[in-house]
C-alpha cells in the first residue's frame, strides 16, 4: 500500500478527534471524549505505518493497546449518557501498561534485568503459563457469577 492513503486517512482521523473533543454543543461530552481517544489512538496507529523513524514507530504502537479500551467506554457513555466516570474502568487499559512496560524494557539494563527476574522466580515459584491460565480461569468465574446475578441468583 502506498503511504499516501494510510497518511490521508490518519490525518483525517486526527481532524477528527481534534473536532469531536472540541464538542460545541456540550452534549455527552464524557462519550466525546473517549471517542475522540479512539479517533486518535487510530490515527496513530495508522500513522505508524507512514514513520519511518525507530523510535516514533515504537512510541506510535502504544496506542494500538487503547484502541479496544476506548471503543469500550465511548460505547458504554453513549449508550448511558447518565452513566458517572469509574477509576475501575481504568482497568481496561492493563494491556496498555503490560505493553509499555515490556516494550521499553531495552532501555533498561541487562543485569538489572536479570536481577529482577532471579528475584521474581525465587519469590514467586509459579510458572507464566500458570499465571496466564490462572487470569483466564478468574474470568470465566468472573463472567459466570455475573450471568447468575443477572438471572437472579444470589451473590
Amino acid at each position: 500500500m502506498k503511504p499516501i492513503f494510510p497518511s490521508l486517512i490518519s490525518g483525517s482521523l486526527f481532524l477528527l478527534a481534534f473536532i469531536s473533543v472540541s464538542n460545541p454543543r456540550k452534549a455527552n461530552v464524557a462519550a466525546n471524549r473517549w471517542m475522540s481517544f479512539l479517533f486518535f489512538a487510530t490515527a496513530c496507529a495508522l500513522a505508524s505505518s507512514v514513520v519511518t523513524d525507530d523510535t516514533t514507530t515504537r512510541l506510535l504502537e502504544f496506542t494500538r493497546f487503547a484502541t479496544a479500551p476506548a471503543l469500550y467506554l465511548s460505547v458504554l457513555y453513549f449508550t448511558s449518557p447518565g452513566k458517572k466516570f469509574k477509576t475501575l474502568e481504568l482497568l481496561h487499559f492493563i494491556p496498555l501498561l503490560l505493553f509499555s512496560v515490556f516494550a521499553l524494557s531495552n532501555l533498561v539494563p541487562q543485569s538489572f534485568k536479570n536481577n529482577l527476574e532471579q528475584f521474581v522466580l525465587r519469590t514467586t515459584h509459579v510458572n507464566p503459563g500458570l499465571l496466564v491460565f490462572g487470569s483466564i480461569v478468574v474470568q470465566v468465574i468472573t463472567y459466570l457469577t455475573k450471568l447468575n446475578c443477572q438471572r437472579g441468583g444470589t451473590r
